[in-house]
């Protein structure tokens, strides 16, 4: 637990911090290094400032700290090793520990790299490339609490594709994939940098408009309602939508909430017809 929040502390924090408490970190071993006998060699606790600042700064900040280490190791063992062979021999040495340390930077910047890759596979649908349901309640829960602090109106929109079981079956995983693909640039290009998109089901998208109230975000939903119609005539596939808006003056604490609310009316519209638009104002 402490673990995790020591992480935390230093990822969140601008990286100056990290930063810091590396040099402090590279200042105490060697310090602790030029005070102890020739014989005792600290070189594999630079480790340590090493793998620090790759971690949490940056890759080119491991290498720095890598080179400075080996300089400060080179410089306490050539005060005890004044002749030439000596010396020759240490900067052979040097140079192999030099080599370790730049691959240990190396490996962990890779573990890093891989890590933040797994991370944001975690948060990313695979098929679409929108916020999955985790990100986007994430996010969504961000632009809840500033609706509320500032008092401005937001919207969902709830998009679910019409019978899109019997249309995945009929064209296929590679073309029921591609259909969900067109839908998500369709969305893309039908909103503002500001909103907020992810696909929270297999069939199912939503919407969320910060600061929009009914006649912008009525606005908004025409035109989505409208591009997603004309993709689907653009591919010739008999493809129809159910949509449901819900804008709130005063938006609920939970995003689940709000998003059951919006479910809840596009689910009235699939009930009534399918491939319609209905859009209300919640209180």
């Amino acid at each position: 637990m402490v673990g995790k929040k020591v992480k935390v502390y230093f990822e969140n924090n601008h990286k100056i911090v990290p930063t810091t408490w590396g040099a402090i970190l590279f200042s105490l071993i060697g310090g602790i290094d030029s005070l102890i006998i020739p014989e005792i060699s600290l070189s594999f606790f630079y480790l340590l400032p090493i793998s620090f600042v790759t971690w949490f700064v940056k890759k080119e900040a491991g290498i720095i700290t890598a080179f400075a280490s080996v300089i400060a190791i080179f410089s306490l063992n050539n005060n005890h090793q004044p002749n030439g062979s000596a010396l020759l021999s240490s900067y052979w040495e040097n140079t192999i520990i030099l080599m370790f340390f730049l691959t240990v930077c190396y490996l962990v910047f890779e573990l890093r790299a891989a890590k933040e890759r797994e991370k944001e596979i975690a948060r990313i649908d695979h098929i679409t490339g929108l916020a999955n349901k985790r990100l986007f309640f994430e996010l969504a829960r961000l632009e809840v609490k500033k609706s509320i602090r500032y008092r401005h109106p937001l919207t969902v929109i709830d998009i679910d594709i019409d019978d899109f079981t019997s249309i995945y079956d009929k064209l296929g995983q590679s073309i029921g994939n591609k259909l969900l693909q067109i839908v998500a640039e369709t969305l893309k290009d039908s909103i503002r940098e500001t909103d907020i998109m992810g696909r929270i089901g297999s069939d199912e998208f939503v919407i969320l408009l910060p600061g929009s109230g009914y006649e912008p975000a009525q606005i908004v939903a025409n035109r989505v309602q409208k591009q997603l119609r004309e993709a689907m005539e653009t591919h010739k596939w008999s493809v129809t939508f159910s949509i449901g808006a819900v804008t709130f003056i005063n938006p609920p604490n939970s995003v689940e909430a709000m998003i059951q609310r919006a479910d809840h009316l596009m689910y009235l519209v699939k009930n009534n017809g399918k491939n319609q638009l209905k859009h209300i104002v919640s209180i």
